[in-house]
C-alpha cells in the first residue's frame, strides 16, 4: 500500500467517524426535540394554570377591596352612630339635671319660706334632693353648669341670697347647654341619616 492509498483509507476511515458522529447527534438532536417537545406541553399546561391563577387571584383581590370598602362604611356609620348616640345621652342627661334643679330650687324656696308659715322646712330632703341634682351633674363635663353645681351644694350659702336670680341664671345656663346639646344631636342625626355618610 502507497502513502496515497493509506492516505485514502485514513481519509474514508475520518469521513466515516464523522459520519457516525452526525448520525449520533443527529439522534441527540431527535431525542432533545423530542423532549423538548414533551416539555412544552406540561409547561403550556403550566402557564394556563398560572394565567388562571392570576384571574383568580384578580377575582379574590376585587372581593377583598369590596368587602374593605363596606367595612369602612360600616365603621362610618358606626362612628356616626355614636355621636349620636352620646348627643342624646347628653341631652338626656340635661334634661334629668334640668328635672332635678327645678325640685331642688322648690325645695329651697319651701325651706326659706317655712318660718313664715309655721310648717317644718324640708331641710333633709333638700340635702337629699341637692346630692342627686350632683350626681346627675357628675355625669356633665366639669366646666358646666356652674349655677347648678352652686344650687347643688349645700354648703354653698350664695344661692340664699338671691333664690330667684340663682333659679332665673340656672335656667338660663341649662336652656343653652340643651340647645347646645340639641344641635350636637340634630347634627349627628342628618350626618348618620344624609345618603353620602
Amino acid at each position: 500500500m502507497t502513502t496515497t492509498d493509506l492516505l485514502q483509507l485514513i481519509g474514508d476511515g475520518l469521513t466515516f467517524l464523522a459520519l457516525i458522529g452526525a448520525v449520533v447527534a443527529t439522534k441527540f438532536a431527535a431525542d432533545s426535540a423530542k423532549a423538548a417537545k414533551e416539555t412544552v406541553k406540561p409547561l403550556q399546561e403550566m402557564a394556563d394554570r398560572l394565567e388562571q391563577s392570576v384571574i383568580e387571584s384578580k377575582k379574590v383581590l376585587a372581593a377583598t377591596e369590596t368587602v374593605t370598602s363596606r367595612i369602612e362604611s360600616t365603621i362610618q356609620s358606626l362612628e356616626l352612630l355614636q355621636a349620636e348616640t352620646q348627643a342624646m345621652r347628653e341631652v338626656e342627661q340635661l334634661a334629668r339635671v334640668a328635672d332635678q334643679a327645678g325640685t331642688v330650687i322648690a325645695l329651697m324656696r319651701q325651706v326659706r319660706d317655712a318660718p313664715l308659715s309655721n310648717e317644718q322646712p324640708p331641710r333633709w330632703e333638700l340635702g337629699e334632693q341637692q346630692r342627686l341634682l350632683a350626681t346627675h351633674l357628675s355625669g356633665l363635663p366639669a366646666a358646666t353648669l356652674d349655677e347648678c353645681r352652686a344650687i347643688a351644694d349645700p354648703t354653698n350659702s350664695k344661692p340664699w341670697t338671691n333664690l330667684d336670680g340663682w333659679h332665673a341664671q340656672a335656667s338660663q345656663e341649662l336652656k343653652a347647654a340643651m340647645s347646645a346639646a340639641a344641635s350636637r344631636l340634630a347634627e349627628a342625626s342628618a350626618r348618620l341619616t344624609s345618603p353620602d355618610s
